[in-house]
């Protein structure tokens, strides 16, 4: 990675941090123009936090339609989904997010390890 886009990325998770959601949309537009990943994660998660959650899903969709190798695209996907109740698509997101560039199965099975409690409730 890139100076460059390191620095970008770090500027959007620093705004998540701090919920600045618009701040957050400026730099994954900037990451989306250089065609990088990360767009995906901090766009999604910037929806997110402002409760425009289909939206949030809907482009981390993309992103893996995109990029299926990338599993914190994945990891976030199921992240979202769970929180959604849509639990089996978010199990299949955790499963495939073990399988991506920089996942785990430890993390995954982690992850997917409190959806069927959640199911039950």
């Amino acid at each position: 990675m890139d100076d460059r886009i390191r620095n970008l990325y770090q500027l959007g998770l620093d705004a998540l941090e701090t919920r600045n959601a618009r701040k957050a949309h400026r730099i994954a537009d900037k990451l989306a123009a250089l065609h990088n990943t990360a767009a995906y994660e901090i766009g999604a998660r910037a929806h997110w936090m402002v409760g425009d959650h289909d939206k949030a899903i809907q482009l981390l969709q993309v992103g893996v339609s995109k990029f299926p190798h990338v599993a914190i695209l994945w990891y976030f996907l199921g992240e979202f989904l769970s929180d959604m109740t849509r639990y089996e698509e978010a199990i299949e997101a955790f499963e495939k997010s073990a399988d991506g560039h920089g996942g785990s199965r430890g993390r995954a099975d982690f992850n997917i390890s409190p959806v069927p409690r959640r199911k039950r409730k």
